[in-house]
């Protein structure tokens, strides 16, 4: 009864982290594009940790709340960058042919979009690693979001 009680309060510690980042994001432009998709979305946001030598950002201490988790995100990041050194290239549906196809319940056609917008978001990969990704007619037309600029007004949904 304990874990459970302690699981209920921490899930409701994260719930009100992520109103108060989502709303310094919105209302005063704090934090990047990035770490607000991140929250908003539910994307473990992993290139955001920090190395240690810092005080941990506030997404650190709650890596199990988030849908898609630490492991998925790093694990997906680099298959895409493995994928792309030594100049070879990878559409989006090889990515979602790779992680079990756009149903697969782990790493469905969902999650890679939406790691792939908070990494595109984050600046992470060149430019040609997206121009791979969206290869015309190598990918669905939900993907076309992922390099779309962000609208914090419009894009960011609190509830």
């Amino acid at each position: 009864m304990y874990d459970n009680n302690e699981n209920i309060v921490m899930r409701a510690l994260f719930n009100q982290q992520r109103i108060q980042i989502l709303t310094l994001g919105i209302e005063n432009n704090y934090f990047t594009d990035s770490y607000l998709y991140a929250w908003e979305s539910g994307v473990y946001p992993y290139l955001d940790d920090s190395d240690g030598s810092v005080l941990p950002k506030p997404h650190e201490c709650y890596e199990e709340y988030f849908q898609i988790t630490r492991d998925i995100v790093s694990e997906v990041l680099e298959f895409i960058y493995n994928s792309f050194k030594d100049d070879k290239s990878i559409t989006f549906y090889e990515l979602e042919e790779n992680y079990g196809g756009q149903w697969d319940a782990r790493y469905g056609r969902e999650t890679l979009l939406s790691i792939c917008r908070y990494a595109y978001l984050k600046g992470h990969f060149h430019s040609k690693v997206w121009e791979g990704l969206l290869t015309q007619f190598e990918h669905p037309s939900e993907a076309s979001a992922i390099v779309r600029i962000m609208d914090r007004d419009n894009d960011i949904y609190i509830m």
